[in-house]
């Protein structure tokens, strides 16, 4: 694991290459101790969720994710839906154009969640 990718981004900004010692899940970057401080006042950022450096997956990890979340027809676009009738996850996009008509449309989320109460 490379401490190259654990750098503080807003530092990283000022050409300053300074250790992060949490992570901003919002942000996605990691953040030293003054712009932890700086965070948590800001009022867009102060509610944002902060977790220990050690706590986050390696970037390769990440990318994986990205990867297996992103719809295959708009890469910019994150897979939301099932369509159990085509057996295939889908965008938003996706699901308007393509399986608007389909029976059993299903969020991803929803489906996560009611797996994890049986």
């Amino acid at each position: 694991m490379s401490v190259k990718q654990y750098l503080c981004g807003p530092c990283l900004e000022e050409k300053a290459e300074i250790e992060g010692v949490v992570y901003c899940k919002e942000c996605d970057e990691p953040l030293c101790g003054k712009c932890k401080k700086d965070h948590v006042k800001i009022k867009v950022s102060k509610h944002h969720t902060l977790c220990d450096i050690a706590d986050i997956p390696p970037r390769e990890i990440k990318e994986l994710l990205k990867s297996l979340l992103a719809c295959p027809n708009h890469e910019k676009e994150e897979v939301v839906y099932l369509c159990k009738d085509h057996d295939m996850t889908c965008c938003n996009k996706c699901a308007m154009a393509d399986h608007r008509k389909c029976e059993e449309v299903k969020v991803l989320s929803d489906i996560v969640h009611d797996i994890n109460l049986n």
